[in-house]
């Protein structure tokens, strides 16, 4: 639908702090239309629309006429996603899930190509409302380190994200067999400082930067994802975030702002130069303490043979803030430096 904005009751012009209630408004009504055309009208789609049934061990999506149970002997169970969404993307397989909701990959029938379909959790306003800013970061930012975005869609008042599949992984699985080495950790922490500036040119922030959250192409190019805590650059309001890669400002109460990426970022290389966190060690609270204090679990030179990069990744994260790249381009601009050393 389409929602025309003029005068108020009263004669006055709508004025710039009106347009996010009625953005919400808006929002609102459109779920509660939706859910009313579910309970009055019959299912378009039939049954590609019914909810797809998934393997539990396994992932894998059943397909229409498929047997009770998945070929690893486990039992398929129903989800909260359809087999074939807004009648053109099939879901074949369960790539991940947590607490913000699960990620399939699923298959662009109309296009014949892979795609990553994202949906929250619940249904609320709330969550839809949650979903858009990432949609409006990723759409607005066309940048090779930053994944794309192909739509939103709904289904039975759920958001889904229909997002590029990178095939290659994420960079915490590629961790899980030990660090990078040297040159391609720094080529990769490069390209995604260039993403983010991007991201960030664009009036966003990205608020979640870390391993689980920078994807691969089948080729190895590594792409920013899930923006699911993106927000505008002037939004003075403390979002959250993963502890560990939270700089010490905002585990103090301080709202995410470019430099605070940067600083996760810087984080993320140190891991993969090192194949370890740099503040790791005990619970959440001596972690959390640790980053504050811009204390190390332990000293560069137990690290073995220490490339300089690692060096510089420790000292920005021993520094101050006025001490350490404010921009994500300042940050690009170092490590393209340091990789172009003999």
């Amino acid at each position: 639908g389409i929602l025309v904005v003029g005068r108020r009751f009263d004669d006055r012009i709508v004025r710039t702090a009106d347009v996010p209630f009625l953005e919400v408004l808006a929002a609102a009504a459109g779920q509660a239309m939706a859910r009313l055309r579910l309970l009055e009208g019959p299912d378009a789609t039939g049954s590609e629309a019914e909810p797809a049934r998934e393997c539990p061990a396994c992932g894998s999506v059943a397909g229409e006429n498929e047997a009770a149970g998945c070929d690893c002997e486990s039992t398929y169970v129903e989800t909260n996603a359809p087999r074939l969404l807004a009648g053109k993307f099939r879901l074949t397989r369960r790539l991940g899930g947590g607490g913000m909701g699960a990620v399939y990959l699923a298959r662009d029938v109309g296009l014949d190509r892979d795609v990553a379909v994202k949906t929250l959790a619940g249904t609320s306003v709330p969550h839809l409302l949650r979903l858009r800013p990432e949609a409006w970061a990723m759409a607005r930012v066309v940048h090779p380190a930053v994944a794309q975005i192909f739509g939103v869609e709904s289904w039975r008042g759920r958001p889904f994200l229909v997002v590029e599949y990178l095939a290659g992984g994420t960079l915490a699985e590629w961790l899980r067999s030990g660090p990078l080495p040297a040159p391609a950790a720094v080529a990769v922490a490069a390209q995604l400082a260039d993403g983010l500036a991007a991201v960030h040119e664009a009036g966003y922030v990205h608020g979640d930067v870390k391993p689980s959250n920078v994807g691969f192409t089948a080729a190895g190019s590594p792409k920013l994802l899930d923006f699911g805590l993106a927000r505008r650059t002037r939004d003075a309001v403390v979002m959250g975030g993963t502890p560990r890669y939270l700089s010490p400002e905002v585990l103090s109460g301080r709202p995410t702002a470019e430099a605070d990426d940067v600083w996760s970022l810087c984080v993320v290389l140190y891991e993969m130069l090192s194949g370890e966190h740099p503040f790791a060690g005990g619970g959440v609270d001596e972690v959390a303490e640790r980053i504050r204090r811009r204390r190390l679990a332990r000293p560069v030179t137990g690290l073995g043979e220490t490339p300089a990069v690692i060096a510089l990744a420790a000292s920005l994260l021993t520094a101050s803030r006025p001490e350490r790249p404010a921009t994500a381009r300042a940050f690009a601009d170092v490590l393209h430096e340091v990789s172009d050393e003999p």
